[in-house]
C-alpha cells in the first residue's frame, strides 16, 4: 500500500497511463513514482470499470491490475509518504470497484 504525497489515505499504488505509453510501461513508471520499484513483473487485469468523473465531465476508465513482482526490493517513491504491506483482508477501500477487484487476486493468482 502507498501513501501518497499530502495524502493521509492509504491506497493501492497506481496512476494514469501518459500519452504513447504501453501498460507495461505505465505500470512499471506508476510502480517506481510510487513504490521505488525498478524490477521485472508479470501482470494481468482483474476488472475494468467506466466511471464518469462529473467535475471534469469526463469519462475515466479504470483498469485495475494483478502484478508479480520479481523481487519485494520495495522503497518509498519519488511522489509517496510512505509504504507498507497491509493485509488485504483487512483493508476497506470505499471505492467499491477497488475493493472488489483487490480481493481476486487471491483467486485469480498469476503463474
Amino acid at each position: 500500500m502507498v501513501r501518497e504525497k499530502n495524502n493521509k489515505a492509504w491506497n493501492l499504488p497506481g496512476g494514469g497511463m501518459d500519452y504513447g505509453e504501453n501498460e507495461y510501461d505505465a505500470l512499471k513508471r506508476e510502480l517506481y513514482e510510487e513504490v521505488g520499484y525498478a524490477g521485472h513483473f508479470k501482470y494481468k487485469p482483474l476488472g475494468i470499470s467506466p466511471m464518469y468523473l462529473e467535475k471534469k465531465k469526463a469519462w475515466q476508465l479504470w483498469i485495475v491490475y494483478s502484478i508479480k513482482p520479481d523481487n519485494y526490493n520495495f522503497k518509498v517513491g519519488e511522489e509517496a509518504d510512505e509504504i507498507a504491506f497491509k493485509d488485504a483482508n483487512g483493508f476497506i477501500d470505499t471505492r467499491p470497484l477497488i475493493y472488489k477487484f483487490s480481493r481476486m487476486n487471491a483467486a485469480n493468482p498469476i503463474d
